[in-house]
C-alpha cells in the first residue's frame, strides 16, 4: 500500500511525518467514540507519534510529542483545532497549561493533595450525550474572529488561575464547579456552533 492509499489522515500525517518507509499494521481501540469533543484525536495522534518514534528506536519528550501533535494536526492536516488536547494527551496528570505569545508552551503540575484529589473527582460527572460533531468544524466558526474575542479569553484566562486557586486552597470545591460552569458560559459567546440550546 502507498502512503497516499492510508484514508486516515492522522495515520497517513504521522508515517509520513516521520519517514516510516517499513511496513506497519496498526490497531487501535478507544473507549470513547469518535466525535464526542473529548479529545480523542489528538490522544491518538500523541500516541500515534509516541509509538512511532519508539517503533524507530527514539523516546521523544513530552514537549516533543506535544508540539509535533499540534504541527500535524494544525498545519498538515490542516484541521481547525486548538493546541490544549495535544498538550493534555502529552504530558498527562493534572497541569496548568500556559500558551505564550511567543508560541511557547509552559506546563505546570498541579499538585493537589489526595484528599482533595478524591473530594473533586467525586463531585465530577460524564455523560455522553450521542451527539457528534467534528471539533475542526466548531473551531472554524469562530477562529477566525478570535482577535475580537479578547476580552472573553482574557475572562478564560482568569478563571483559570482562580479555579487552580480554589483547588489548592481548600475553598468549597463547589466553587469550582461554579467557575466551571461560568468558562462554560464564556465559550459558549464564541459561536452558536460551540453548543446547541
Amino acid at each position: 500500500m502507498k502512503m497516499e492509499d492510508i484514508i486516515h489522515p492522522a495515520v497517513r500525517e504521522g508515517l509520513r511525518f516521520l519517514n516510516q518507509d517499513r511496513g506497519v499494521e496498526i490497531h487501535h481501540d478507544g473507549d470513547l467514540p469518535a466525535r464526542s469533543g473529548m479529545g480523542s484525536s489528538s490522544a491518538f495522534m500523541v500516541g500515534l507519534l509516541h509509538t512511532l518514534h519508539a517503533l524507530n528506536g527514539a523516546m521523544p519528550s513530552k514537549k516533543q510529542l506535544a508540539l509535533e501533535s499540534i504541527d500535524i494536526e494544525q498545519n498538515i492536516i490542516k484541521e481547525n483545532v486548538g493546541s490544549q488536547d495535544q498538550v493534555a494527551a502529552a504530558y498527562g496528570g493534572f497541569n496548568h497549561i500556559v500558551f505564550h505569545e511567543s508560541g511557547e508552551i509552559t506546563v505546570r503540575p498541579v499538585t493537589l493533595a489526595p484528599e482533595r484529589f478524591t473530594e473533586l473527582n467525586s463531585h465530577l460527572m460524564l455523560f455522553y450525550t450521542g451527539i457528534k460533531r467534528t471539533a475542526s468544524d466548531v473551531a472554524a466558526s469562530y477562529i477566525n474572529n478570535l482577535d475580537d474575542k479578547k476580552r472573553q479569553l482574557r475572562i478564560m484566562k482568569d478563571l483559570v488561575d482562580e479555579s487552580i486557586n480554589v483547588l489548592l486552597n481548600r475553598h468549597p470545591i463547589t466553587d469550582f464547579g461554579a467557575l466551571l460552569n461560568e468558562a462554560w458560559a464564556v465559550k459558549r459567546s464564541f459561536s452558536s456552533s460551540v453548543s446547541n440550546s
